[in-house]
């Protein structure tokens, strides 16, 4: 399962959000333990997760479809700025996390965090990715 909290999810529009659209099933809204940041630059906002003891992060669940094919992990990892091999070089790293599901049932789930927080980024109090963009104005990131 992966659990995504920002621009992978409905709404956005890129070419891993259509890939995921394409190759995943969604499975509702989730949460998990942590702080939400906003990294802006001239393409746009984009969020960045630091797993924690408190905050709440929101985002939603998929499970793998019928369509998923093992190169479309090494898609997302690209989009992401991972290099499995080279996590120091890497922007995020892809770990699996503890999360509530829809259900409201503890699980876990693959999701890109972020290794430390970001210089420079603003906290998204609301912890909610679109919700923040929607209210501050901000637009998202777009490849």
């Amino acid at each position: 399962m992966f659990f995504f909290y920002g621009l992978l999810q409905p709404g956005f529009s890129n070419a891993a959000s259509r890939l995921v659209a394409r190759k995943l099933t969604p499975l509702g809204a989730a949460m998990t333990k942590g702080t939400l940041f906003a990294i802006e630059g001239p393409s746009g906002a984009y969020p960045a997760l630091i797993p924690g003891a408190t905050g709440t992060v929101h985002g939603s669940l998929y499970a793998k479809g019928p369509q998923w094919e093992d190169s479309d992990l090494a898609r997302l990892d690209k989009f992401e700025n991972v290099v499995p091999s080279r996590p120091g070089q890497s922007e995020y790293r892809r770990a699996v996390i503890d999360l509530i599901g829809p259900d409201g049932d503890a699980l876990t789930a693959t999701a890109y965090i972020y290794p430390e927080r970001p210089k420079g980024a603003r906290r998204i109090l609301t912890s909610d990715f679109a919700y923040w963009l929607k209210v501050s104005g901000k637009r998202a990131w777009r490849d």
